[in-house]
């Protein structure tokens, strides 16, 4: 049986140099970003990234259809409001067919991606 990650935790250690001009390497180690994945697919679900005063500077957050298609993507503030969010719908062979950026405003902007007989974008 295969095991499948959940969770990638990337930890980061800042290093200094101390009043001699020495490398000071008993500086601490921090969480300095985190992933999460969904099974059985292994999309990531979401994303998160701290400071080393363990502050959060970004998490983004993805949603998908049981199928693996990705549905959103939401870049999360500090105060858990939604700064930027894309949306997709997916075409007969569940490719993006279409991508809408929505604004804090309420107006969204719309792309339709047109695709040739490979399958390639030839037009947005």
């Amino acid at each position: 049986m295969d095991k499948k990650i959940k969770t990638l935790s990337v930890y980061r250690k800042n290093l200094a140099y101390n009043t001699l001009g020495e490398l000071d390497a008993n500086q601490p180690e921090y969480l300095a970003s985190e992933t999460e994945f969904e099974l059985p697919h292994g999309k990531v679900v979401k994303d998160t990234t701290w400071n080393a005063d363990g502050q959060i500077e970004q998490q983004m957050v993805y949603t998908y259809t049981p199928d693996g298609f990705l549905l959103t993507e939401e870049m999360i503030d500090t105060d858990g409001s939604v700064l930027e969010k894309r949306t997709y719908e997916p075409d007969s062979i569940n490719q993006v067919a279409t991508e809408f950026l929505h604004y804090a405003d309420g107006s969204v902007d719309c792309t339709k991606f047109f695709r040739d007989k490979q399958n390639r974008i030839v037009r947005k």
